[in-house]
């Protein structure tokens, strides 16, 4: 069976070729090539992402062997090296889903931005946005594409491990005093891992502070049907109590028996200042 499903990424056509098609790669390298004259590069995936970076192994079978490329959604564009860091074109409808929970004069915290576009489509609706990325080419992309599309005084752009990065935005920017009266939107998008980096939020509010509605869209895998059996249960381990009203909203199918899903809830503000042990007075 000839494979004719792959993901365009700006120029360059991304290929998850089974073994089967291993001796004909390049053929249908070139034939891709051949058939879409808009395409300049077409990649095989070769093993699992299986760093922190989210990035992963390629092997060029037509074209340039070039990475660089630009993608555009939603008026915007957008410049990576797709070599060095994620991107998934799959997710734009799920970016424009959250993004109209999003209102003027609110603050995200986009925790693993990519190359920055949920950052930018944000910032464009009017939102103060602290961006941040552990890949420092994350974070080079993010620095790149706020500029390109002229939102600067909008974004700030970090270059940190994601509960370091909460941290640090919190006590600069008084996240969780009083004084903050606007809603937080904490944007958590690694999938394998995010719902472990929860447990920042616990304990984050001085206990004498009470700040205005913090905001989780936190993205993860699962397995299970009904997928809450294998969620709740690590959102309860992260903040040591599952908050009311957990949403799970189903974005898109990754493999057999393997789903991507958005877990969205506001924090109650007990959670937030945390257990007796870890509360603190703001002048701590």
């Amino acid at each position: 069976e000839v494979p004719t499903s792959f993901e365009t990424v700006g120029q360059i056509a991304h290929f998850n070729l089974r073994a089967a098609h291993e001796p004909f790669k390049e053929f249908i390298g070139r034939v891709v090539l051949d058939k879409n004259r808009s395409l300049r590069t077409v990649v095989n995936k070769v093993g699992e992402l299986s760093n922190e970076f989210r990035t992963f192994k390629m092997e060029v079978l037509a074209g340039e062997p070039s990475f660089l490329t630009s993608v555009k959604e939603q008026g915007m564009s957008f410049d990576l090296d797709y070599s060095e860091v994620y991107w998934n074109s799959r997710l734009s409808q799920e970016r424009q889903r959250v993004l109209q929970q999003l209102s003027s004069g609110q603050i995200v915290l986009d925790m693993f931005a990519g190359i920055g576009a949920m950052s930018c489509f944000a910032a464009s609706a009017g939102c103060r946005v602290y961006c941040n990325d552990l890949n420092p080419q994350g974070a080079h992309w993010q620095r790149h594409n706020v500029r390109r599309n002229q939102l600067e005084p909008w974004v700030e752009v970090h270059n940190l491990d994601a509960r370091e990065f909460v941290r640090n935005v919190a006590s600069a920017a008084g996240l969780f005093s009083s004084a903050r009266t606007t809603a937080v939107h904490a944007i958590m998008n690694l999938p394998e891992l995010a719902l472990d980096f929860m447990d920042v939020f616990s304990g984050i509010c001085p206990e004498d502070q009470t700040p205005g509605p913090t905001h989780i869209h936190c993205y993860c895998f699962a397995r299970k049907d009904p997928p809450h059996e294998e969620i709740c249960p690590r959102v309860e381990a992260a903040l040591g109590a599952l908050p009311p009203g957990i949403k799970v909203v189903n974005v898109r199918d990754v493999a057999p028996n393997k789903i991507m899903y958005c877990v969205e809830f506001e924090v109650p503000l007990d959670t937030l200042r945390g257990p007796p042990s870890k509360r603190r007075k703001v002048a701590d």
